[in-house]
């Protein structure tokens, strides 16, 4: 077995999100085969860290390799192109965004939520509040500055 052979297998794993899969949707990153070790370690491009899909292909490119007798190591890596002077929030490892197109159906209220649970299981946390009309996430988390 050598990459080719690997990447004709995995040409059989769909991504639901993107709607091909993931060889000629470019999500794998390196195939490596070590004979040796009968060990095959694939990388993929991952578009969001714990994504149910994520986990979803990562089983089925388990599944696609598991009849070739080789172990398979999977890595996973999120796509980082642009250099830290030309990023709009250095530092910032994920973003989650609450949005809706109307009004008065819980987007703070959600986002100071996620914010709080986030916080509470260790993760560093900051909460942005646009809404231009009437900011409501600093009266609900007592902020008194800035």
């Amino acid at each position: 077995m050598n990459e080719a052979d690997v990447r004709e297998r995995l040409a059989d794993v769909q991504d639901p999100d993107l709607g091909g899969d993931i060889v000629s949707l470019g999500l794998v990153n390196d195939v490596e085969v070590d004979e040796g070790s009968d060990e095959v370690r694939v990388s993929l491009a991952l578009g969001a860290p714990f994504s149910p899909h994520e986990s979803a292909i990562a089983d089925d490119v388990r599944a696609a390799l598991a009849d070739t007798g080789h172990d398979v190591a999977l890595s996973a890596s999120i796509p980082d192109e642009l250099a830290p002077d030309e990023q709009v929030l250095p530092g910032v490892k994920n973003v989650i965004a609450v949005a809706s197109g109307k009004g008065g159906v819980g987007k703070s209220t959600m986002a100071v939520n996620v914010a709080a649970g986030l916080s509470e299981l260790g993760a560093r946390v900051g909460l942005f509040d646009a809404d231009v009309y009437g900011p409501n996430v600093p009266r609900m988390v007592s902020a008194e500055e800035r």
